[in-house]
């Protein structure tokens, strides 16, 4: 069974289910380069963690609401704009005027990021989200758009707007895992 969308002019888009294997190369997707480090853009956090995240490595960030999970993921982004590098981020709880708002409160020009395509700023309300549908607008967007780093807010949200089946989420979020593994 997969899911589809009925275009306006365009006819039926049809999107391969999340639990559908993918290219073997993604099925065994593994950090290439397992000593290489990348800064999350809080130097605390990276003296704990011996110069930043692993590459390849996905790092979940856990707190009560307001804590400042977003704040790092944008933290982490702006890191590397300051390197030149391309960073994605998909928000389901914070509209772009919202998050670039927020991310000039950090002293993050987001906007400007976001104009000279160092930065992806995604978003999509909780309430219109086929997991389907999204996970293919994410492998797209990754393999088109090439980030360096990547940033997800919230899997709470994702976890409301999946809905109550448990094996839905998971596999989503593996699969996003792998996805993001496989590109490094």
């Amino acid at each position: 069974t997969h899911s589809f969308s009925i275009l306006s002019g365009k006819g039926i888009e049809i999107y391969r289910r999340v639990q559908s294997r993918r290219s073997e190369q993604r099925e065994h997707a593994a950090a290439y380069e397992p000593i290489t480090r990348i800064g999350s853009g809080v130097p605390g956090l990276d003296e704990l963690l011996n110069g930043g995240y692993l590459v390849g490595s996905s790092t979940l960030l856990v707190g009560i609401s307001g804590v400042g999970k977003t704040v790092m993921g944008l933290q982490y982004l702006r890191d590397g704009v300051q390197r030149g590098e391309r960073g994605l981020m998909i928000s389901l709880d914070e509209p772009p005027a919202q998050m670039i708002r927020n991310a000039a409160k950090i002293g993050f020009d987001l906007q400007r990021a976001i104009e000279a395509g160092l930065v992806r700023l995604w978003f999509e309300p909780p309430q219109e989200i086929e997991i389907d549908r999204h996970f293919s607008q994410i492998e797209d967007t990754v393999e088109t758009f090439r980030p360096n780093r990547a940033v997800i807010d919230s899997l709470s949200t994702y976890e409301s707007g999946i809905g109550t089946v448990a094996r839905e989420y998971r596999d989503f979020f593996h699969a996003v895992v792998v996805l993001m593994k496989e590109h490094q």
